[in-house]
């Protein structure tokens, strides 16, 4: 897949301040893989469910970030906080309207490998997982488990946005949403905080 006109366009008219990110990215002794726009893998990595029916300006990050874990994570924070960027988030990268990648002025972090965990405890049927599950195979997990929660039927949905917006799906009505079954979850913030939210 090669780059489209608007990033050719976007990389030629930018080349400068492409080529001081890079030096900063480098910098940042950063574990995960770092993609810049304009690298021959950018086309293919900058793909999610909205490409297709949103402007390709909308949906172009200058550059995205997959984090090996949370020091990863707060490394890709100072930098957005230094580059005075926003950031967009993405686990599965289904979102319709393309919230969950940005434009060429901010920074997308995928978390899609980041947070795999998966530990279900029988004792105190407590399930701690992580935001980068597909729903597909973590509903397989969960059947293996002996549990079940309420979600969307999207295989390729990751829970990070899934949770984040609800947990809907086809039994919501009878089941309820998938997020109020939640009992925690864990964030981090600009000033490098980390820190939990408990459900009430």
């Amino acid at each position: 897949m090669s780059n489209s006109d608007f990033i050719n366009k976007y990389v030629a008219e930018h080349k400068k301040q492409l080529e001081e990110l890079r030096v900063k990215a480098n910098l940042l002794a950063f574990d995960g893989r770092v993609v810049i726009i304009g690298d021959d893998d950018y086309p293919q990595k900058r793909l999610q469910y909205a490409t297709t029916s949103v402007a390709e300006e909308y949906v172009s990050p200058r550059i995205i970030l997959y984090p090996t874990g949370e020091k990863d994570i707060q490394k890709a924070i100072g930098l957005c906080h230094e580059l005075k960027m926003a950031i967009s988030v993405r686990t599965g990268g289904h979102q319709y309207c393309g919230y969950s990648s940005t434009s060429p002025v901010n920074m997308q972090i995928d978390l899609s490998e980041t947070f795999p965990e998966y530990e279900y405890d029988a004792e105190t049927n407590v399930l701690r997982c992580g935001v980068s599950h597909a729903l597909g195979s973590w509903a397989k997990m969960n059947h293996d488990h002996g549990i079940y929660l309420p979600m969307g039927v999207c295989a390729y949905v990751n829970l990070g946005g899934h949770v984040h917006t609800g947990g809907w799906g086809m039994v919501a009505r009878s089941h309820g949403l998938l997020a109020r079954s939640r009992v925690s979850v864990r964030h981090h913030t600009r000033q490098r905080r980390e820190g939990t939210n408990r459900a009430a």
